[in-house]
Protein backbone atom coordinates (compact mmCIF):
# COMPACT_ATOMS: atom_id res chain seq x y z
CA UNK A 1 0.00 0.00 0.00
CA UNK A 2 1.13 3.45 -1.07
CA UNK A 3 1.38 5.77 2.31
CA UNK A 4 2.74 9.09 2.62
CA UNK A 5 5.36 10.22 5.66
CA UNK A 6 4.34 12.61 8.24
CA UNK A 7 3.88 16.01 7.09
CA UNK A 8 6.15 19.10 8.09
CA UNK A 9 4.34 21.43 10.68
CA UNK A 10 5.65 24.85 10.92
CA UNK A 11 5.44 26.93 14.09
CA UNK A 12 2.46 28.59 15.27
CA UNK A 13 0.20 26.58 12.62
CA UNK A 14 -2.91 25.84 14.88
CA UNK A 15 -4.52 22.40 14.25
CA UNK A 16 -7.60 21.00 15.26
CA UNK A 17 -8.96 24.51 16.10
CA UNK A 18 -7.19 23.91 19.79
CA UNK A 19 -3.44 23.25 19.52
CA UNK A 20 -0.88 25.43 18.44
CA UNK A 21 2.23 23.66 17.05
CA UNK A 22 5.81 25.04 18.59
CA UNK A 23 8.91 23.06 18.44
CA UNK A 24 9.60 20.20 16.65
CA UNK A 25 11.15 17.47 19.02
CA UNK A 26 11.38 14.67 16.86
CA UNK A 27 11.25 13.44 12.95
CA UNK A 28 10.59 10.08 11.04
CA UNK A 29 9.06 8.44 7.89
CA UNK A 30 6.11 7.26 9.83
CA UNK A 31 5.73 10.03 12.75
CA UNK A 32 7.04 13.14 13.74
CA UNK A 33 6.59 14.80 17.50
CA UNK A 34 6.10 18.66 18.29
CA UNK A 35 5.77 20.50 21.97
CA UNK A 36 2.36 22.59 21.50
CA UNK A 37 0.09 24.28 23.94
CA UNK A 38 -3.54 23.81 24.08
CA UNK A 39 -5.06 27.04 23.77
CA UNK A 40 -8.74 27.05 25.91
CA UNK A 41 -6.88 25.37 28.89
CA UNK A 42 -3.06 27.58 28.14
CA UNK A 43 -0.98 24.72 28.50
CA UNK A 44 1.62 22.80 26.94
CA UNK A 45 1.00 19.11 25.20
CA UNK A 46 3.17 17.06 22.72
CA UNK A 47 1.42 16.13 19.52
CA UNK A 48 2.65 13.11 18.06
CA UNK A 49 1.43 13.05 14.00
CA UNK A 50 1.62 9.93 12.05
CA UNK A 51 2.30 9.13 8.02
CA UNK A 52 -0.96 9.26 6.11
CA UNK A 53 -1.95 5.81 5.10
CA UNK A 54 -3.79 5.03 1.47
CA UNK A 55 -7.18 5.93 1.86
CA UNK A 56 -8.07 2.23 1.07
CA UNK A 57 -6.27 0.88 4.33
CA UNK A 58 -9.21 0.49 5.95
CA UNK A 59 -7.52 -2.45 8.45
CA UNK A 60 -4.76 0.50 9.68
CA UNK A 61 -7.48 2.79 10.08
CA UNK A 62 -9.49 0.29 12.05
CA UNK A 63 -6.94 -0.54 14.51
CA UNK A 64 -5.92 3.03 14.65
CA UNK A 65 -9.26 4.15 16.88
CA UNK A 66 -8.94 0.90 18.03
CA UNK A 67 -5.50 1.62 19.87
CA UNK A 68 -6.81 5.14 20.62
CA UNK A 69 -10.00 3.91 22.43
CA UNK A 70 -8.10 1.75 24.46
CA UNK A 71 -5.48 3.65 25.27
CA UNK A 72 -7.43 6.84 26.84
CA UNK A 73 -8.52 4.02 29.01
CA UNK A 74 -5.15 3.83 30.52
CA UNK A 75 -4.92 6.28 33.49
CA UNK A 76 -2.19 5.33 35.59
CA UNK A 77 0.91 7.70 37.75
CA UNK A 78 3.43 6.34 36.07
CA UNK A 79 1.86 5.88 32.10
CA UNK A 80 1.99 9.17 30.23
CA UNK A 81 -1.51 9.64 29.43
CA UNK A 82 -3.34 10.67 25.88
CA UNK A 83 -5.25 13.73 26.33
CA UNK A 84 -7.25 13.17 22.60
CA UNK A 85 -6.49 12.91 18.88
CA UNK A 86 -7.74 13.67 15.31
CA UNK A 87 -6.52 14.12 12.17
CA UNK A 88 -5.08 16.89 9.84
CA UNK A 89 -7.07 18.65 7.05
CA UNK A 90 -4.29 16.06 4.73
CA UNK A 91 -5.63 13.05 6.34
CA UNK A 92 -3.02 12.57 8.98
CA UNK A 93 -3.94 11.38 11.86
CA UNK A 94 -2.71 12.65 15.03
CA UNK A 95 -2.70 11.93 19.17
CA UNK A 96 -2.15 14.56 22.02
CA UNK A 97 -0.72 13.75 25.19
CA UNK A 98 0.99 15.24 28.15
CA UNK A 99 4.32 16.94 28.32
CA UNK A 100 7.24 15.14 29.46
CA UNK A 101 7.92 15.77 33.50
CA UNK A 102 11.88 15.09 33.31
CA UNK A 103 13.80 13.56 30.91
CA UNK A 104 14.52 10.20 29.33
CA UNK A 105 16.15 7.45 31.14
CA UNK A 106 18.22 7.40 27.77
CA UNK A 107 19.61 10.82 28.02
CA UNK A 108 20.50 9.98 31.93
CA UNK A 109 22.56 6.86 30.75
CA UNK A 110 24.27 8.82 28.40
CA UNK A 111 25.81 10.30 31.29
CA UNK A 112 26.21 6.76 32.80
CA UNK A 113 24.96 3.95 34.95
CA UNK A 114 22.08 5.27 37.79
CA UNK A 115 22.88 2.44 40.26
CA UNK A 116 20.86 0.14 41.81
CA UNK A 117 18.32 2.05 44.06
CA UNK A 118 17.11 4.45 41.02
CA UNK A 119 17.07 1.18 39.55
CA UNK A 120 15.00 -0.84 41.70
CA UNK A 121 12.75 2.08 41.93
CA UNK A 122 12.37 2.87 37.99
CA UNK A 123 11.54 -0.67 37.34
CA UNK A 124 9.36 -0.86 40.26
CA UNK A 125 7.24 1.80 38.33
CA UNK A 126 7.45 0.37 34.67
CA UNK A 127 6.26 -3.05 36.52
CA UNK A 128 3.51 -1.04 37.92
CA UNK A 129 2.49 0.44 34.57
CA UNK A 130 2.85 -2.64 32.94
CA UNK A 131 0.55 -4.49 35.47
CA UNK A 132 -2.26 -2.04 34.48
CA UNK A 133 -1.80 -1.95 30.80
CA UNK A 134 -1.68 -5.83 30.42
CA UNK A 135 -4.76 -5.71 32.76
CA UNK A 136 -5.97 -3.83 30.15
CA UNK A 137 -5.09 -5.81 27.32
CA UNK A 138 -2.15 -3.13 26.05
CA UNK A 139 1.28 -4.21 25.55
CA UNK A 140 3.91 -1.81 24.89
CA UNK A 141 6.18 -4.16 22.50
CA UNK A 142 8.64 -1.26 22.77
CA UNK A 143 9.91 -1.10 25.85
CA UNK A 144 13.79 1.09 26.16
CA UNK A 145 15.32 4.08 27.55
CA UNK A 146 14.19 6.55 25.40
CA UNK A 147 10.40 5.75 25.98
CA UNK A 148 11.15 6.37 30.03
CA UNK A 149 10.52 9.65 31.49
CA UNK A 150 12.56 10.22 34.99
CA UNK A 151 11.88 12.73 37.15
CA UNK A 152 14.19 13.31 40.11
CA UNK A 153 11.90 13.58 43.42
CA UNK A 154 12.98 14.01 47.17
CA UNK A 155 13.13 10.22 47.14
CA UNK A 156 14.52 9.08 44.59
CA UNK A 157 14.21 8.84 41.14
CA UNK A 158 10.41 7.98 39.58
CA UNK A 159 9.28 6.63 36.13
CA UNK A 160 6.70 6.97 33.51
CA UNK A 161 6.49 5.25 30.68
CA UNK A 162 5.38 6.56 27.34
CA UNK A 163 5.33 5.42 23.56
CA UNK A 164 2.23 2.89 23.73
CA UNK A 165 0.77 1.96 20.25
CA UNK A 166 0.78 3.08 17.25
CA UNK A 167 3.15 1.39 15.46
CA UNK A 168 0.33 -0.96 15.08
CA UNK A 169 -0.83 1.49 12.94
CA UNK A 170 1.93 1.07 10.34
CA UNK A 171 2.84 -2.65 10.82
CA UNK A 172 -0.38 -4.58 11.32
CA UNK A 173 0.61 -6.74 14.27
CA UNK A 174 -2.87 -6.99 16.13
CA UNK A 175 -4.37 -9.80 15.95
CA UNK A 176 -8.22 -9.57 17.01
CA UNK A 177 -8.29 -13.03 17.45
CA UNK A 178 -5.68 -12.64 20.23
CA UNK A 179 -5.84 -9.84 21.59
CA UNK A 180 -6.56 -7.61 23.64
CA UNK A 181 -7.18 -4.01 22.39
CA UNK A 182 -9.63 -4.30 19.73
CA UNK A 183 -12.17 -5.23 22.82
CA UNK A 184 -10.30 -3.86 25.80
CA UNK A 185 -11.04 -7.41 27.28
CA UNK A 186 -8.53 -9.24 26.97
CA UNK A 187 -8.41 -13.24 27.45
CA UNK A 188 -4.70 -13.76 27.03
CA UNK A 189 -2.28 -11.35 26.74
CA UNK A 190 -0.17 -13.00 23.54
CA UNK A 191 3.63 -11.69 23.82
CA UNK A 192 3.29 -9.95 27.30
CA UNK A 193 6.88 -11.67 27.66
CA UNK A 194 8.40 -8.92 25.09
CA UNK A 195 7.49 -6.51 27.86
CA UNK A 196 9.07 -7.90 30.29
CA UNK A 197 12.32 -8.91 28.56
CA UNK A 198 12.66 -4.60 27.39
CA UNK A 199 12.46 -4.04 30.97
CA UNK A 200 15.29 -6.66 31.83
CA UNK A 201 17.41 -5.29 29.40
CA UNK A 202 16.43 -1.61 30.45
CA UNK A 203 17.80 -2.72 33.85
CA UNK A 204 20.71 -4.69 32.73
CA UNK A 205 21.52 -0.99 31.33
CA UNK A 206 20.66 1.01 34.38
CA UNK A 207 22.80 -1.07 36.49
CA UNK A 208 26.35 -1.30 34.18
CA UNK A 209 25.88 1.49 31.51
CA UNK A 210 25.97 -0.70 28.31
CA UNK A 211 23.44 -2.33 26.35
CA UNK A 212 22.70 -5.58 26.17
CA UNK A 213 23.16 -4.91 22.13
CA UNK A 214 26.55 -3.40 22.33
CA UNK A 215 27.83 -6.18 24.86
CA UNK A 216 26.51 -9.02 22.41
CA UNK A 217 28.12 -7.08 19.85
CA UNK A 218 30.87 -6.88 21.17
CA UNK A 219 31.48 -10.43 22.24
CA UNK A 220 30.41 -11.71 18.70
CA UNK A 221 33.03 -9.64 17.53
CA UNK A 222 36.07 -11.18 20.01
CA UNK A 223 35.10 -14.40 19.11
Amino acid sequence: RDSKPAPDIKTGTLIGQRYTIGRRLTHSIGDASYMARQVALDRPVVIHVFGQLDSSDRDSERRFQAEVNALTRLRHDHVVSILDHGQLSGGSRYIVCEPPDGETLESALARGRIGLEDTIRVSLDICSALEESHRLGILHQNIKPSNIVITATSSGIRAKLKGFGFHNYRTAVNDAANVSVMSGRPETIKDASRDLHGLGTVMYQCLTGHSVHSVAHSTALER
